[in-house]
């Protein structure tokens, strides 16, 4: 009895390897085949297109290096630190003898100040990009940071997605989506994506912002092809 109770779990191992390496095989077949087929219609990208997507990509990477440095969380110097006297009892001071003056009063302003106009900071959000097919889709998420009078959008380090042609980066709202098709007349235009691949991001100034902050969205614009989006929600 124990020898068919092993003979069963070695079969089942055996089949569990075997099953575990055709998923990794069947992995590694899918990416070169959407690797083929994106390196193909790249190909066949009319040159004016392409030119157009290379500038404005070249354009988009310079500003994520601007927008990034911004950014940035700069380090507080360190206060200094205050003279020390090293024998305050032996070191006389002077007080010095201040004479009254005759002076009017300073008349009091009554007027109430009026405040500076200071709009409220937006609040933090975040979403994950989402997978439309095998083709068209993208990893990793998606935050927002509001400083100033401005909003970052900054994806995430493990953000990743195929190298389709001419691909851009929109700020949408709810109407932007409709049947997995672009309405581009609803969304802002945020530029060319600037890297397939890791970290970047975006700046949109904060009136544009409300006016769109419901859905990051990846767009192919030369076939007019939703490759990915990632809904925005507050942070938690």
């Amino acid at each position: 009895m124990k020898k068919i109770i092993w003979l069963v779990l070695i079969v089942i191992v055996i089949v569990g390897v075997a099953g575990y390496q055709w998923y990794i095989d069947r992995l590694e077949k899918s990416k070169a085949e959407v690797a083929h087929v994106t390196n193909r219609v790249v190909q066949e990208l009319p040159s004016e297109i392409k030119a157009q997507y290379e500038a404005d990509q070249a354009k988009a990477q310079e500003t994520m290096k601007e927008v990034m440095e911004e950014i940035e969380v700069e380090e507080l110097p360190a206060p200094e630190s205050l003279p020390v006297n090293p024998d305050p009892v032996d070191t006389p001071t002077e007080v010095p003898i201040i004479e009254p003056t005759e002076e009017e009063p300073t008349p009091v302003n009554e007027e109430p100040q009026e405040l500076p106009n200071t709009k409220p900071s937006i609040p933090s959000q975040q979403g994950t990009f989402t997978k439309v097919d095998l083709i068209h889709f993208a990893k990793g998420t998606v935050q927002t940071v509001a400083k100033d009078d401005a909003v970052y959008i900054i994806f995430s380090e493990d953000f990743e997605t195929p190298r389709g042609p001419d691909l851009y980066v929109l700020l949408g709202k709810e109407s932007s989506i409709k049947d997995n098709e672009v309405q581009e007349s609803e969304a802002y235009n945020l530029g060319a994506l600037a890297e397939f691949k890791g970290t970047q991001a975006y700046k949109v100034p904060m009136d544009i912002f409300e006016q769109y902050d419901h859905t990051v969205i990846i767009w192919c614009r030369a076939f007019d092809e939703l490759f990915s989006t990632a809904n925005l929600a507050p942070m938690q």
